[in-house]
């Protein structure tokens, strides 16, 4: 069993697409929604919860595998700007190596009037929790230039990252990639 939660509060109103990027809108009035949830995942069956390998630890082979998960989220759009800022954390038990750890990321981006082009910069960052886990640490920093031809539904991105080691920038790699999403 899954069980889930989760909260929001929208101090200025509900608002069209609360759950994209964008702000297609592009209203002088602020948009804001704070929210946050917790799932517990009982007896998973994977090493990344529903997903991965079986999870049951070499050496406790008696006990179920549980994943507790929790995040946090913050969404501001006005005029075209858009900022969003999320915050994740899961733990498993009963094993030996797991994929425990949190992440964070923080986004900025710009809808150029009247043209469907957004300009935007994300950085993000994944922590490894403890000595009981396989998730590296690593940073991202990057930049992406979308067209939105008909919202999320489909668009065209371009977007060059660097994934890197949190000591040092330089010890890394570049990514390169162009998508289109299309949605039916």
């Amino acid at each position: 069993m899954m069980y889930l939660g989760r909260l929001e509060y929208l101090p200025f109103g509900i608002f069209k697409d609360d759950y994209s990027e964008v702000d297609f809108d592009r209203d002088s009035k602020p948009k804001l929604s704070i929210g946050m949830s917790y799932a517990y995942l009982q007896e998973a069956p994977g090493n990344r919860g529903i997903l991965g390998s079986a999870s049951h630890s070499p050496v406790v082979v008696s006990k179920a595998v549980d994943a507790h998960n929790a995040s946090a989220d913050v969404m501001f759009k006005m005029l075209g700007f858009s900022f969003q800022t999320e915050w994740f954390w899961r733990e498993f038990t009963n094993v030996t190596k797991g994929r425990n750890g949190w992440g964070a990321m923080a986004q900025l981006g710009y809808l150029l009037p009247r043209t469907g082009w957004e300009v935007a910069a994300r950085y993000g960052v994944i922590r490894g929790n403890g000595t009981i886990t396989n998730l590296p640490d690593e940073d991202e920093l990057g930049v992406a230039v979308s067209h939105y031809f008909a919202h999320h539904n489909l668009k065209i991105q371009a977007d060059v990252f660097r994934l890197y080691d949190p000591v040092a920038f330089s010890t890394g790699e570049t990514q390169v990639r162009i998508q289109m999403q299309a949605a039916f």
